[in-house]
């Protein structure tokens, strides 16, 4: 299995119920959406990892981890730009944290360097070097 990156710029798109999202998260119950990979179509299997990585204003850094329950789909864009079209997968998301409490891109730049944590579209791959690195300072993050 592989690791995903899904980003997300909150001047670019408003997550209107990441709180809602973030306090079912916290209680334990299943929280499960739908994420653009840009358009990646292949490469991404059920059961791959996936992180949101929240770019543009600070703080940056992963706000939310899951796993791929659906493979690539197309459907209308999330920019709402009629008749624009980019690909999703389906995640049943295990942690989400505000987005005050990222886990920083800067500490996973120092400790994670094969992986590019600034990428300009979601889909893209962690690197298998920096999968297990990922999972523990994920795991150890405090929200």
């Amino acid at each position: 299995m592989g690791t995903v990156l899904g980003i997300w710029n909150p001047v670019m798109w408003q997550w209107d119920d990441l709180h809602l999202r973030v306090r079912e998260s916290d209680a334990g119950k299943d929280v499960r959406g739908r994420w653009s990979v840009s358009n990646r179509q292949h490469g991404v299997s059920i059961g791959d990892r996936f992180f949101i990585l929240k770019l543009g204003e600070d703080p940056r850094g992963i706000i939310a981890s899951g796993t791929v329950v659906r493979l690539p789909f197309e459907d209308d864009h999330w920019d709402e730009t009629p008749g624009k079209t980019t690909n999703y997968v389906e995640v049943d998301f295990d942690r989400l944290l505000d987005p005050a409490n990222v886990l920083p891109v800067e500490l996973l730049e120092s400790q994670l360097p094969n992986t590019h944590w600034r990428p300009q579209g979601g889909g893209t791959s962690v690197s298998p070097a920096d999968e297990a690195d990922l999972e523990q300072l994920w795991g150890t993050h405090k929200s």
